[in-house]
C-alpha cells in the first residue's frame, strides 16, 4: 500500500465540559487516501481501521462481516469521484469515496 497516505484528522478534548457529539481523545479520526483504479477500496479500509484502532490489520474483525468487500471494491473502482459508501464496522464509522478517500471515526457511545 505504498501509494496511500494516512492522516490523523484530529481529536477532541476529553474535558468535563466536552461538547455533545465530540469524540474522546483516545479515539482519533483517521483518513487514508488510495488510488481507486490501482488499489482495492477494501484494502484501504482495513488499513485505516487498523490505524484507528492502533492494531495490526490482521487483528481487526474481518471486513466482510459488515460489507460485501467485492461489491465495495467494484463500486468504488467503477464509480465516479462522487460515489460514496458509509457503514459501521468494529465500533467505527467508515466512509469510502470514489475519489480515493477513506475516513474512519469511532462510534460514540453514551
Amino acid at each position: 500500500m505504498g501509494d496511500s497516505d494516512i492522516h490523523r484528522v484530529g481529536t477532541a478534548s476529553n474535558d468535563a465540559d466536552e461538547q455533545p457529539g465530540t469524540v474522546p481523545d483516545q479515539n482519533d479520526i483517521v483518513e487514508r487516501t488510495f488510488e481507486p483504479g490501482a488499489n482495492p477500496a477494501s484494502e484501504a479500509v482495513v488499513y485505516a481501521l487498523s490505524d484507528a484502532a492502533d492494531t495490526d490489520p490482521f487483528d481487526i474483525d474481518p471486513l466482510h462481516e459488515s460489507v460485501d468487500t467485492d461489491a465495495l471494491d467494484a463500486l468504488i473502482r467503477r464509480g465516479e469521484r462522487s460515489t460514496a459508501l458509509s457503514f459501521v464496522h468494529a465500533d467505527h464509522y467508515v466512509s469510502v469515496s470514489g475519489a480515493g478517500r477513506v475516513v474512519v471515526a469511532p462510534e460514540k457511545t453514551d
